[in-house]
Formats: C-alpha cells, sequence, structure tokens
C-alpha cells in the first residue's frame, strides 16, 4: 500500500500532514488522522476543528454555500477524494441513504413505536384501519401500509 500526502494550500504554517492510500474504489482513506464516532476524519487547522473531507472540499471547489452539505458520492464516510465529493441538502442526502438501502428500518428505527408482536397482530386484526389506528396511537395510513405489507415488510 502506497501512502499519499495531500498537498494543503490553504495553510502556510507546519501543521500535521494529510497522509492516505487509494482502496480499490478509487477512495482516498486517509491514515494520518482520526475518525470521529460517525467515521469522518478531523483535522485542525487555525484552532478550529474540521471534518477532513468539508476541509478537501474547501480547497478544491471553493466554500460550501450556505445551508448545503458535502456529499459522498462513493458512500463511504472515510473518504476524502475531491472527485468522490459534491454538495448538496440534506434531503439529497437523506434520499442517497435511502436509495442505498442504509435507512434504520422496522424495530432497528429509533424512533418505532411497534414491536414485532404488534405488527402480527395488527396483521390478523380484522376491525377498520381507522379503530386499530386509534388503539395504536397511529395513522389509519400507517396500518394500511402495515396490513398490505408496504411497510415492515420483513416480520
Amino acid at each position: 500500500m502506497k501512502i499519499l500526502e495531500y498537498k494543503d494550500v490553504l495553510t502556510k504554517r507546519k501543521t500535521k500532514k494529510i497522509l492516505y492510500y487509494v482502496d480499490c474504489n478509487g477512495c482516498w482513506i486517509c491514515t494520518s488522522h482520526s475518525t470521529d464516532r460517525d467515521g469522518y476524519y478531523r483535522l485542525g487547522r487555525n484552532k478550529k476543528t474540521y471534518r477532513l473531507h468539508r476541509y478537501i472540499y474547501t480547497i478544491e471547489y471553493g466554500k460550501i454555500p450556505e445551508g448545503l452539505i458535502v456529499r459522498h458520492k462513493c458512500d463511504n464516510p472515510a473518504c476524502i477524494n475531491p472527485e468522490h465529493l459534491e454538495i448538496g441538502t440534506i434531503m439529497d442526502n437523506i434520499m442517497d441513504r435511502e436509495f442505498r438501502g442504509h435507512g434504520a428500518k422496522g424495530i432497528r428505527n429509533g424512533m418505532c413505536k411497534l414491536r414485532e408482536e404488534d405488527v402480527k397482530n395488527i396483521r390478523k386484526d380484522n376491525r377498520s384501519f381507522i379503530k386499530i389506528a386509534k388503539e395504536y396511537q397511529m395513522h389509519p395510513a400507517t396500518i394500511s401500509g402495515i396490513k398490505n405489507r408496504k411497510i415492515w415488510k420483513l416480520i
């Protein structure tokens, strides 16, 4: 594995070098810095901490417009390759996540109100969607989605 150095043109001071290697997908994986709990590399410059992919995007393409974020086209939060980075909205990022199948579904979703047993009971219940929805404090459309296996498909 060959270690490369990214030229940090925004700083003239003696700072920690940005070192990386290129993986089989063309992603640049940093070897010189540590990650935060979300898997993004962190970088300290001028008494501020930055996520490294955002810092590199700024060097390569300029300031990130207000209200936009830097997204990974490669779906790899560890990647710092400028060619794999693009700006977009938070909704773009959410849509990417769902399209790639990374959204938490069913009981793994932290906002989940139902247990698997509840879903099974809802599917067996012959009452109207409205009555079932009132019992579970949900919208009737949610009950319809459960009964028609549009949501909670795995149970």
